[in-house]
């Protein structure tokens, strides 16, 4: 009996030690957390516009050395623009405000500009950077062709309900690119 009990208790000594953490199944798990784009402070005579820190989380092998693709978000250098037209109604009488204008994109480089047109507006006194009037935009301009223009079309009206503006401006414009 006492040596049964004692080839048991071995087999589970055996059992128990040999059930312990495989290194090679940890390295298959490990991960860690990379930055893809740092926070990017940008200033101007218009202001500041902050782009938060991106991160992703990766294998604990991957080699930072290897750039993550379209993880870079810049402006398009050499960007100009004209305001062709612009209307401000903070109330048309039915209730409504509405917002309309015309901005030319100019894209003077030698290759496809793809991105998103960032107006910096002044809303009663409250200045926003935003890419967000593209979604209202009949021509939203994400492509701009090399040497070439677009005409940034935007006319939107909407409730009173939504809140009451009495001054909208539109301080600046920048193109910012969503491809490399």
């Amino acid at each position: 009996m006492k040596a049964l009990k004692f080839v048991l208790l071995s087999f589970l000594f055996v059992l128990i030690s040999s059930c312990g953490s495989d290194d090679s199944e940890d390295e298959e798990e490990c991960t860690k957390v990379i930055i893809v784009q740092p926070q990017q402070v940008v200033t101007g005579p218009s202001g500041t516009t902050v782009i938060p820190e991106l991160t992703q989380e990766v294998s604990c092998d991957f080699d930072e050395g290897v750039p993550l693709v379209g993880t870079n978000v810049n402006p398009l250098e050499n960007f100009t623009y004209q305001i062709l037209s612009f209307s401000f109604i903070p109330d048309t009488g039915n209730n409504t405000r509405r917002i309309e204008f015309d901005i030319q994109l100019n894209n003077p480089n030698n290759f496809i500009a793809e991105g998103i047109p960032i107006l910096t507006i002044s809303t009663d006194g409250f200045i926003t950077a935003s890419g967000g009037l593209a979604n209202f935009a009949t021509i939203p301009c994400y492509t701009i062709d090399a040497n070439s223009n677009c005409i940034y079309t935007v006319d939107i009206e909407e409730s009173l309900d939504v809140g009451i503006i009495s001054e909208f401006t539109i301080i600046d414009v920048d193109y910012w690119l969503t491809t490399e």
